[in-house]
């Protein structure tokens, strides 16, 4: 072999060897690339949970009296749907250190099965309601029960007013 064929021959492994290179570099970041588009959609299409909705968590009123009226409706409507009788709804004022939490005290008579759903309409309704204190003892007539109730709920913020 002569000294052209040996440089040729070197020139074309060499020009071999550096196509090979870029090619493995150009598949690497085409791959890389491609990992991150698939990152990137598998992000977008993933359900994420839904955002905190104020309405679920907030009674929403223009003013605190609105919020008042509001519960009071909802609460007369659940006494009345669960066959329980609502003979008292007081509201405290609004605390200095917490002016979006509002708490109520209602009194209901009835059976202990419709006090129960009474109850349990109170603390799974949306906006959110908490039982804080309850108190039961038997009513004056036969079969029913006297149930006082202290329950909490927060406002939004333009509410508390």
């Amino acid at each position: 072999m002569t000294e052209d064929n040996r440089r040729a021959l070197s020139l074309v492994a060499l020009l071999v060897l550096v196509a090979g290179v870029i090619a493995l570099t150009a598949w690497s970041v085409t791959q890389w690339v491609a990992t991150g588009n698939r990152i990137t959609i598998a992000e977008r299409d993933a359900e994420l949970p839904p955002a905190a909705d104020p309405a679920r968590y907030l009674l929403t009123a223009a003013s605190r009296a609105q919020a008042r009226a509001d519960l009071q409706t909802r609460l007369n409507e659940m006494a009345r749907v669960n066959g329980v009788t609502l003979s008292r709804f007081d509201t405290e004022p609004a605390l200095d250190t917490d002016a979006l939490l509002m708490t109520s005290e209602v009194e209901v008579s009835g059976g202990i099965g419709e006090i129960a759903a009474f109850l349990h309409a109170i603390e799974s309704t949306v906006p959110a309601l908490i039982v804080t204190e309850a108190s039961l003892r038997p009513a004056r007539t036969e079969g029913e029960l006297r149930l006082t109730a202290s329950i909490e709920a927060r406002l939004s913020p333009g509410a508390a007013q």
